[in-house]
């Protein structure tokens, strides 16, 4: 019964972290001008639409790390943080939108997709951790046997 409430609440902490992923992918695109107080409804749109590409896209790689991480029971912040971000790059790379060989710029705070894509894997990640990592592979139980010593 622990392993059904485990897969909800990794199914829900993904959902969370696609949410977050989103909201540096969209704000980071936009930066460093970010919106008015007026555009916010349409930020919130956009968030929430490319959640949905988000989750689509880094579901595949995200479940192998999530299987990975429950079944060795990996609970390091910065574990889903590397992991996070290897994701967003392998999803960037796969999509064709981040370049080979990246020219970085230091005058914006996203200057290439590989950096935007990187920071949204790691946020990704972080919330991931904050959802349903730090508790990974809590759903086994411990079971020990009382054998008395004579």
């Amino acid at each position: 019964m622990a392993i059904i409430f485990r897969f909800f609440v990794a199914l829900f902490a993904f959902w969370i972290a696609s949410i977050a992923a989103a909201a540096v992918l969209v704000l980071g695109a936009g930066a460093p001008d970010l919106p008015r107080p007026d555009d916010w409804p349409l930020v919130a749109i956009l968030i929430v639409t490319t959640s949905a590409f988000v989750a689509a896209f880094a579901f595949a790689p995200g479940v192998i790390v999530i299987l990975l991480a429950e079944s060795f029971a990996w609970r390091s912040a910065l574990l889903y943080a590397v992991a996070g971000g290897a994701v967003g790059l392998f999803c960037g790379y796969t999509l064709g939108f981040v370049e080979y060989a990246p020219q970085f710029r230091f005058d914006v705070p996203f200057g290439t997709n590989f950096e935007l894509m990187a920071a949204a894997g790691i946020a990704g990640g972080l919330v991931y951790w904050l959802m349903a990592g730090r508790t990974a592979g809590n759903w086994r139980s411990e079971t020990t046997t009382d054998i008395a010593q004579p």
